[in-house]
């Protein structure tokens, strides 16, 4: 589990018409990946897929056929890390903090839309206002993803004073 549904367990409580998830793939899985979706009802094609993987940012918005609801998928090619949690009395592995934040962070580059970034900066300052983050790892992750200016811009805002003393 990621994005508002991890950012609730980590931050801030959040609704949300989507779920999103992260997906350990590669493009040799792309055709099984787009069939599923469309079996599960939702809007998908290998085209899409790819079209997302090769962006650099590995992010893929399938809607809902038969509601307003969406999957939100974020591909990676690396291993999946998740903390152990619950939800609705059931065990769940949430994407871990820090993977989060970056995850956030490439959707804010990637994302035109200025409410969605809003939100997605609002949801990044949660997670560090509330948990310990190797604040290194985090900046060298950012670094890596093209991302290093929001991620100051957060670091720097006025409201993380409180942050500054659990970042670590």
């Amino acid at each position: 589990m990621t994005g508002a549904l991890a950012v609730s367990y980590f931050g801030r409580p959040r609704t949300t018409m989507d779920l999103d998830l992260v997906i350990k793939a590669c493009p040799e899985d792309f055709e099984k990946l787009s069939k599923a979706l469309v079996r599960a009802g939702l809007k998908a094609s290998v085209t899409k897929i790819a079209s997302a993987w090769s962006s650099g940012y590995g992010i893929i918005t399938c809607q809902d056929t038969r509601s307003p609801h969406s999957l939100d998928i974020i591909l990676s090619d690396k291993p999946l890390r998740g903390m152990k949690g619950t939800l609705l009395g059931m065990r769940v592995f949430y994407h871990e903090p820090s993977q989060l934040i970056l995850a956030k962070l490439r959707m804010i580059k990637s994302t035109r839309d200025p409410e969605r970034q809003a939100i997605d900066k609002a949801d990044i300052r949660s997670i560090i206002t509330s948990r310990k983050i190797p604040l290194r790892a985090l900046r060298e992750g950012a670094k890596r993803d093209g991302t290093a200016a929001i991620l100051r811009e957060l670091l720097e805002g006025k409201n993380l004073g409180r942050a500054r003393r659990l970042v670590r």
